[in-house]
């Protein structure tokens, strides 16, 4: 997944949830990309 690279800097302890709660609502993503 590239999109790995783009929050796996981040908070990589709620990358899980993120990962979660971005795919599903398309928030997290919206916003970042």
């Amino acid at each position: 997944m590239p999109l790995v690279i783009c929050y796996h800097g981040t908070k990589a302890r709620n990358v899980p949830g993120i990962v979660r709660d971005g795919f599903k609502e398309g928030t997290y993503f919206a916003r970042h990309l």
